[in-house]
């Protein structure tokens, strides 16, 4: 039987026919110009199958579906499958292999809609599985953010399936169903990625991950675009280190793996609850080490832990923490200036400016701080001996205003504010 290696070697032979004399030949000129939906075919089988895989029509439609996903294909169906047959018709030609049963009678055999209601897209895949899970087999349908439907399968041996379905859908035989179930992530019974079964998922926005994990790392392959283009190369990589794929397997997880025992999770959320600690313990560190942990737990809960209420809490205390720690440092710099600047002017340059030595009650000479010299008796009073009283102190005063669970230590409490 033909394999998908095979007949992709027949397509590059195809695509670089450069062994005649006459180069410049027009005729060749046309033959040498790759067709899109020849290279589409050929990178599929190259980067998205197995090698030594058997050409069958399971792999056929696998690459029509894979395909449809694509607004470009959708627009030129007719030349898809058009350039599909002839280059099959020519492999079997030139190597006298038979050829597997086409998939569809025809272009028109596959219909592709997207579905408007999510309702609709809900339906569809209780169809869908209904034929394809087992009579002992758990399953639970989650919705991601009204785009997507994870279908989670639990076997009877501990195994567990992912599928991960978007809106496109098909009709074939007057049945409608999902136009694609090849994105799939499986699971041992330790929750650990099977190394016996191929994974794939849609890392980005047409962009699709194909690969398989061993114990010496993930291998396979990176594609992006309605051609299939390999755009990464998976060799032995570790998923905890290469972000691409680690965020998108992580968001899926999310929703039937327990958060408690998720070692990102419980590592994020330790990570903002520190931050929050060297903030309040005034750590020389603390800003810096904050605003990473911020970054850090900010893609966290775009990219994984959506909408997660733990994770917003502690990213809004963080930020709360942060900004008044900023102003604090900023209050106590100009301070600092303030002090320094009036420490650079002489009290001769002082006495020599007109009417200053003449104003009663002048605090020239006391050697106050900058802006102390300025305090008029309105805020005085009188204490029980007779004598003045200096009101609620500058900085406490200013320490209420920013926050309002601070209020001064010798001012009475303010009458509550309403609260909606």
């Amino acid at each position: 039987m033909a394999t998908v290696t095979a007949l992709a070697g027949h397509l590059l032979t195809l695509l670089q026919p450069a062994l005649k004399p006459d180069l410049k030949s027009p005729v060749m000129q046309s033959v040498g110009e790759p067709e899109a939906a020849r290279l589409a075919f050929y990178h599929f089988l190259k980067n998205l199958c197995e090698p030594g895989e058997a050409l069958t029509s399971n792999v056929l439609e696998r690459f029509f579906r894979r395909s449809l996903t694509h607004a470009h294909w959708n627009e030129n169906k007719l030349s898809l499958f058009s350039e599909v047959s002839a280059c099959l018709q020519h492999f079997s030609n030139q190597h006298n292999e038979p050829l597997p049963m086409a998939p569809f009678e025809s272009a028109y055999g596959l219909q592709v809609l997207k579905a408007e209601s999510f309702r609709t897209l809900e339906r569809v895949v209780e169809d869908w599985l209904q034929q394809n899970h087992g009579p002992t087999d758990q399953v639970r349908i989650l919705k991601d953010r009204e785009e997507r439907i994870i279908v989670v399968r639990l076997s009877i041996d501990r195994t567990v399936a992912v599928n991960v379905f978007d809106r496109h859908l098909a009709i074939r035989d007057g049945r409608l169903e999902p136009l694609a179930d090849d994105m799939a992530l499986h699971y041992g019974p330790d929750l650990r990625l099977d190394p016996t079964r191929v994974n794939q998922i849609e890392i980005a926005p047409h962009t699709i991950a194909r690969f398989r994990e061993s114990p010496n790392g993930a291998s396979g392959n990176v594609v992006r675009g309605f051609t299939f283009q390999k755009t990464l190369s998976l060799d032995g990589c570790d998923i905890h280190k290469t972000a691409i794929l680690f965020y998108p397997i992580k968001r899926i997880e999310q929703f039937f793996v327990r958060k408690e025992s998720d070692p990102l999770y419980v590592e994020l959320t330790g990570l903002l609850e520190k931050a929050s600690d060297l903030l309040a313990q005034k750590h020389p560190e603390a800003p810096r080490f904050a605003e990473a942990a911020m970054e850090r737990g900010r893609l966290a809960f775009e990219q994984v832990f959506v909408d997660d209420r733990l994770l917003r809490l502690l990213l809004e205390n963080l930020e709360r923490a942060l900004k008044l720690s900023h102003l604090s440092g900023q209050t106590q710099s100009e301070r600092r200036r303030e002090m320094t600047v009036g420490a650079g002017i002489s009290q001769t340059e002082l006495a020599k400016k007109p009417g200053i030595g003449s104003i009663p009650g002048s605090h020239l000479g006391l050697n106050l701080p900058a802006g102390a010299e300025f305090v008029d008796s309105v805020g005085f009073e009188e204490d029980q001996m007779g004598e003045l009283a200096l009101g609620p102190d500058l900085v406490e005063l200013q320490e209420s205003e920013r926050c309002e669970t601070l209020s001064p230590l010798n001012q009475t409490k303010p009458a509550p504010r309403p609260t909606l």
